[in-house]
């Protein structure tokens, strides 16, 4: 769940609520003082979680030897 920052026109007090979406438009609703801001960009997180990741060399020649004793092969054609 998305993490959505609010403040108070009032009061200038800022909060921080966990929410679903449909929550958060419930919850401004019946709070007419709070807006939504953004505080902070959203964190991404690193290359592994997001599925970027370099093929290890060892996965790369093994390529090239099945590649090299498949003669007539057309793997590396498709």
């Amino acid at each position: 769940m998305p993490i959505y920052s609010f403040k108070n026109t009032k009061t200038g007090e800022e909060t921080e609520k966990m929410m679903k979406i449909a929550d958060r438009e419930l919850y401004l609703s019946e709070n007419p003082d709070l807006r939504q801001f953004i505080s902070k960009a959203p964190a991404l997180g690193d290359a592994a979680r997001l599925g970027i990741t370099k093929t290890p060399d060892s996965f790369n020649s093994l390529l090239k030897n099945i590649h090299k004793n498949s003669p007539g092969s057309k793997m590396q054609t498709r």
